[in-house]
């Protein structure tokens, strides 16, 4: 994530974390963030709205607004945990295209990871 941050925010993309997760608090948040070295600033959900209005159910799970705002890709990072098995770059392939004015070839890319632990239990 700190790559693609590095990458795409030079090109001007805005990248935002947003964890919904209840068991985890700010300070929990922050120590994740230093120990990974990010950049870009994640936030707490702390009532899953962001969560729940896009639907996210694992994490990291991806969504990409383009300047109009509307939702264009939607999904995993990459098609595997593996880094050394990565054979398709999704997010990066769909935040390119939007960069280059081109149409993007897959909307959506079933993410795969850890649920996220919903204040309503779900």
């Amino acid at each position: 994530m700190e790559k693609l941050y590095e990458t795409f925010s030079k090109k001007g993309v805005a990248v935002v974390g947003i964890n919904a997760n209840k068991a985890e608090d700010v300070t929990m948040i922050a120590a994740h963030c230093k120990e990974h070295g990010f950049k870009f600033p994640v936030l707490k959900d702390r009532e899953n709205k962001i969560a729940d209005l896009y639907g996210a159910l694992v994490t990291p799970e991806t969504f990409v607004i383009n300047p109009a705002g509307k939702l264009v890709y939607h999904g995993r990072i990459d098609d595997s945990r593996n880094i050394k098995k990565v054979t398709s770059n999704d997010l990066t392939d769909a935040l390119e295209k939007l960069l280059s004015g081109k149409a993007l070839t897959q909307a959506e890319a079933r993410a795969f990871g850890c649920s996220i632990k919903r204040m309503s239990g779900d």
